[in-house]
């Protein structure tokens, strides 16, 4: 009996150590992936990161290209309204003249007519 007690007391302590190393090996394949995990999240938010600036100044130049646009609309609006009221002035002016010419020939042909 103590020769069965021994060999078995002989494989418990084998038992024992092959679950050691099993334990041993599966907490260095778990912190293995922690790690991988860790920096693959790490990676990821960089990446994130990187997005989000390279979107913000994306954004900003499209801002201030389409500020420069609008300027320049603004200004060509301005010079058109310019250029229309300038128009319409001399519309005014002419239709004077024509206005003064007719009523000076109208002038004269009734001085004509009454001599």
């Amino acid at each position: 009996m103590s020769s069965s007690l021994g060999d078995r007391l002989a494989q418990l302590s084998l038992d024992i150590d092959d679950k050691t190393k099993t334990i041993r090996i599966l907490h260095k394949l778990i912190k293995e992936q922690s790690d991988r995990h860790s920096s693959e999240a790490e990676k990821y938010g960089k990446e994130k990161q990187d997005y989000f600036e390279k979107c913000i100044k994306e954004y900003k130049e499209h801002e201030v290209k389409l500020h420069n646009a609008t300027e320049s609309l603004k200004k060509k609006k301005d010079l058109l309204a310019n250029g229309v009221k300038t128009l319409a002035e001399e519309k005014q002016v002419g239709l004077s003249v024509v206005l003064i010419t007719i009523l000076n020939t109208q002038r004269s042909v009734s001085m004509s007519l009454n001599s």
